[in-house]
């Protein structure tokens, strides 16, 4: 094997980034799992890029990173008296 066919072998395509900003916990963790309506926002966002790339997602795979950030929890305005 020549070095040109190991790296052809070896191409890698470039990840799909997907920012979804901040998220309440129960979304993230539904996201998790693969359910609610963050996931319908991911799947979309990476049907749009499939049809965008047309034969050259047919290749192989394509990496995708999803970024969010948890809301932080409300803080009790009475704690436990």
């Amino acid at each position: 094997m020549t070095e040109s066919s190991a790296q052809e072998n070896t191409q890698t395509a470039t990840p799909i980034i997907i920012d979804l900003g901040k998220v309440n916990r129960k979304k993230a963790k539904q996201l998790k799992k693969g359910k609610g309506p963050l996931t319908r926002q991911v799947n979309l966002a990476i049907q749009q890029v499939e049809e965008q790339l047309g034969e050259k997602a047919d290749h192989g795979v394509l990496p995708v990173v999803v970024l969010f950030e948890k809301k932080p929890r409300r803080k009790a305005l009475f704690p436990l008296l």
